[in-house]
């Protein structure tokens, strides 16, 4: 009976070092993140109402991201997993003060495409390295590349957007 209680008590420790102790949903998810700015350079919380899409490259419909946020400064986005660019739809609305104003502009990221493993248990992630940036400039006056990896990591800022005061 002790020969049994001890194959059992191995056969337990066994399965409790072989289970895998990574959480794979707590890494955080893959996202493009942007920072607002003014003309001069400093933070800045769009006074609109702001919306974007992604057009999805499999069929050329838009995906809704953000709808009708006001006062935003910050973006996390996320990236098609294989596509070679993505291209996201701002579009701004005054409804404060003039609710018939409406400015669009179209960003398209070009970027290539890198499986990322943590884990065997886990799905891959795909983390992107920016080729290029295309954008109208309705609204968005200009853009900088701060960090052209994008990774799990919602802290890094990659996209700078400098947008213009007032709609036109």
């Amino acid at each position: 009976m002790s020969k049994i209680k001890s194959i059992l008590a191995i056969l337990a420790a066994t399965l409790l070092v072989a289970c895998s102790s990574v959480d794979c949903g707590t890494s955080g998810r893959v996202t493009c993140n942007f920072a607002i700015q003014d003309e001069d350079g400093k933070s800045y919380d769009i006074p609109y109402y702001l919306s974007v899409t992604i057009t999805r490259s499999i069929d050329g419909s838009d995906t809704t991201l953000i709808n009708k946020q006001y006062a935003i400064s910050s973006l996390n986005l996320p990236m098609s997993y294989v596509g070679e660019s993505d291209t996201y739809t701002f579009t701004i609305e005054d409804d404060l003060d003039n609710p018939t104003v409406t400015v669009t502009d179209k960003l398209t990221i070009s970027k290539t495409n890198k499986p990322h493993f943590e884990d065997v248990e886990c799905v891959a992630r795909y983390y992107h390295t920016i080729t290029d940036i295309e954008s109208t400039t309705n609204y968005i006056e200009d853009f900088e590349l701060k960090n052209n990896s994008v990774t799990n990591n919602a802290s890094v800022t990659n996209i700078i957007l400098r947008v213009r005061p007032t709609l036109k």
